[in-house]
């Protein structure tokens, strides 16, 4: 399951509501893998105040 916690202030902006978004991932355990080391390395580039408060894989 992927889940988005998104900020309250940023949901207006994008049309929802709720600020948790859950997606089951239908897909081979070998590309599951392979995304959950993908998001966290991409996550963790840049400015530190650009970052994401949580990232948790």
């Amino acid at each position: 399951m992927l889940r988005l916690s998104l900020k309250p202030e940023a949901l207006a902006a994008l049309g929802l509501a709720d600020g948790e978004i859950e997606a089951v991932l239908a897909a081979p355990a070998a590309d599951v893998a392979r995304f959950r080391e993908m998001p966290a390395s991409v996550l963790a580039y840049g400015r530190a105040d650009a970052r994401p408060a949580r990232v948790a894989l």
